[in-house]
């Protein structure tokens, strides 16, 4: 009778090791899928990223390289002195940055702000005869006021700050994709461990089973 009991908890051992077989098998098989959804999810988010690097580099061309509509030229406020009436500044065109682009205008004031920033600007927008001139207490405020001026320059920088805002959502995507295709990547490795052990306890529990229906079968031919 015992032998009979240990041929029958054998046998149930096994099927018991079976079916953690199975499901370790069909755990592997969820967790590859799962990590082929990850590893698409990661290939779109890089898409992304790229995309989203790429704008910011067109914008930061299209930034640092478009000129304005309007010319300008500007001269500080506080050199010259007035003689019957008129600045001597006003009558000495040397004083004057000479006409430029909106861009170049800025960049020169950005300077000037740096080195002074209490420097007063006048500034002519167009430049030359035909423009009106603008007095600014400081760079800053001329500054400001060319920016305004310049709709294609404020255009560009909105696209620019716009693409960089996408382009920190887009690495932010990426980032959370990568964690998570290592995430189940290391799921997947625990599953496949995990089956390994399955499979290794179903081969004992077959040679458990084997050796007590043997024995149960040479004392049921035993005489």
């Amino acid at each position: 009778m015992r032998k009979q009991d240990a041929e029958k908890g054998a046998s149930e051992a096994v099927k018991v090791a079976s079916a953690a077989k199975d499901a370790a098998e069909a755990a592997v098989a969820a967790a590859r899928g799962e990590l082929a959804t990850k590893k698409e999810v990661v290939m779109q988010a890089k898409a992304g990223d790229d995309a989203a690097n790429d704008a910011v580099n067109s914008a930061n061309v299209l930034a640092d390289t478009i000129q304005s509509e309007f010319g300008c030229e500007w001269r500080f406020g506080t050199v010259g002195v007035r003689k019957m009436g008129f600045s001597t500044v006003e009558l000495n065109p040397l004083r004057w940055s000479g006409n430029m682009s909106i861009r170049q205008g800025i960049l020169q004031l950005q300077t000037v702000q740096a080195e002074a920033d209490d420097r007063k600007i006048v500034v002519k927008v167009p430049g030359g005869i035909a423009g009106k001139e603008q007095r600014f207490q400081t760079p800053c405020k001329a500054i400001a006021f060319l920016e305004g001026v310049c709709p294609l320059r404020n255009q560009a920088r909105d696209a620019l700050e716009a693409a960089k805002v996408e382009q920190k959502t887009a690495n932010a995507r990426l980032s959370d994709a990568e964690a998570d295709a290592v995430e189940t990547q290391v799921k997947l490795e625990l599953a496949i461990a995990h089956a390994s052990w399955a499979d290794a306890n179903l081969e004992v529990a077959n040679r458990r089973a084997v050796q007590a229906k043997a024995e149960l079968d040479e004392i049921v031919s035993t005489p």
